[in-house]
């Protein structure tokens, strides 16, 4: 009789606990519930950028730091910031891409061509098609463009057309303004140490001070090559160009590089381009390096302070351009610790 009053009190004591017991799994289930329509949800880079990190409201982040693709770390702040469609900046990793360089004449452009070439070839990656000369419109461009298959390298003076593929990342350098004029006023009269001409009208043995002051043209075609040709071509409003090119390049270009830092232009691209531009940098410091002084061009006279100031006005709008890349450059070097 005893062992049954107790068998009964304990099961007495079981069902007495019952209730409590539903109500701490109905709080719990509520609890998770709210947790799940609280938690925003995730656009792809922030996806990409968490990395295996534990899940934080924006507001709570402040410099946590994540390991990415290119192993190097990020201000996962940082990474929060930024348009999730905008490429700049960004590790393609993989092999399916199509790199595009339609380069900005005078900026170095045939050093970073061959390099790139050449890396490719090693990698065994290369299928190249080089655009020559400048005058092809951008619509035959786009068409071309439709049976090329990854990976590919395009390079060549061409203009800029909207990629209608995910897989095409741009990329380009630019140059100091004043510089890129004047290389380009003495190439097109004297070629370079490499024996290019460019083949110019301009039979003149005149410096530079002397072609602005009998009131020689100025003009910049440096949004030919950021700014969609349709557009570029029936603009009214070189400030509009200029708008649309930087959003171009933030959108559609993973790096616009400096010809004053070639190198690290060089070091960066190795680093968006892991597994395609692997050994970039270490093949320019094979091969371009030694011969980048042969595509220098020729009998370059240095302009006066006057003729520099002439200069600066007329080409205000491309200073613009370049100042903006110029500043997205060091952002980018910052973030992946380059010097």
């Amino acid at each position: 009789m005893t062992s049954l009053k107790r068998i009964t009190y304990r099961v007495a004591a079981v069902l007495a606990c019952i209730p409590f017991i539903l109500l701490y799994v109905v709080e719990v289930n509520t609890s998770w519930k709210n947790d799940r329509q609280e938690k925003p949800k995730l656009s792809q880079t922030e996806r990409e950028v968490g990395n295996g990190a534990t899940w934080k409201a924006k507001s709570e982040i402040k410099n946590i730091s994540v390991k990415n693709s290119a192993d190097r770390h990020f201000s996962l702040q940082e990474k929060l910031n930024d348009s999730s469609s905008n490429l700049l900046g960004k590790v393609k990793s993989g092999k399916k891409h199509i790199i595009i360089y339609n380069n900005v004449p005078k900026c170095g452009s045939r050093s970073l061509a061959h390099s790139i070439k050449d890396t490719l070839k090693r990698n065994g990656d290369f299928r190249g098609i080089e655009v020559k000369g400048n005058k092809m419109k951008g619509s035959d461009l786009s068409k071309s463009f439709r049976g090329i298959h990854a990976p590919s390298y395009i390079s060549g003076h061409m203009p800029f057309v909207v990629p209608r593929r995910e897989n095409i990342v741009y990329i380009n350098m630019v140059r100091d303004p004043i510089q890129r004029f004047i290389s380009g006023y003495y190439f097109a009269i004297n070629g370079d140490e490499g024996g290019v001409k460019a083949g110019s009208k301009l039979k003149s043995n005149r410096t530079i001070d002397e072609y602005i002051k009998d009131g020689g043209a100025v003009t910049s075609h440096i949004y030919f090559h950021f700014d969609r040709y349709d557009l570029y071509e029936t603009a009214n409003s070189s400030d509009s160009i200029l708008q649309r090119s930087k959003a171009n390049i933030d959108k559609y270009f993973i790096l616009v590089g400096l010809t004053e830092e070639l190198e690290a232009t060089v070091v960066l691209l190795q680093k968006l381009l892991p597994d395609l531009l692997h050994g970039l940098h270490r093949m320019y410091k094979k091969t371009t390096a030694e011969t980048r002084s042969s595509y220098s061009t020729l009998h370059k006279v240095p302009p006066s302070n006057q003729t520099i100031e002439i200069l600066k006005e007329k080409l205000k709008d491309e200073f613009e351009l370049y100042l903006f890349v110029k500043q997205r450059f060091e952002e980018i070097k910052r973030r992946y610790r380059v010097t």
